[in-house]
């Protein structure tokens, strides 16, 4: 997994304790199409910060490239593919599933 300093300034939405929540702060957000989390538009901070406060199994695919965020319940749910699923894009994560999400994608 890459990561990032610990020591930067956590941004508010980001500030649970679970695993995921620190996953998401350490990732290296600058190696994806998302870039700097405090760059992030508002409505993934909400929504992310609404997804970690969840005790129901989340997964979020945000942007052109499905990138992939989960809360702690969905942990189980990638088997295998935890932790590497954060950060990947759906199409690199979900294979077995590229047809139905490159189908996804062209429904807009």
């Amino acid at each position: 997994m890459k990561t990032t300093s610990t020591t930067a300034r956590i941004p508010k939405f980001l500030s649970g304790e679970g695993e995921m929540a620190r996953r998401i702060r350490e990732f290296d957000w600058g190696s994806t199409s998302l870039g700097d989390p405090e760059e992030w538009p508002e409505s993934l901070k909400n929504v992310l910060g609404l997804m970690l406060a969840n005790r129901f199994p989340m997964l979020l695919w945000w942007g052109e490239d499905y990138i992939q965020f989960y809360n702690d319940p969905y942990i189980p749910i990638p088997g295998l593919k935890h932790p590497k699923a954060l950060g990947q894009t759906g199409r690199e994560c979900w294979q077995e599933m590229s047809r139905a999400i490159r189908n996804a994608g062209s429904s807009r």
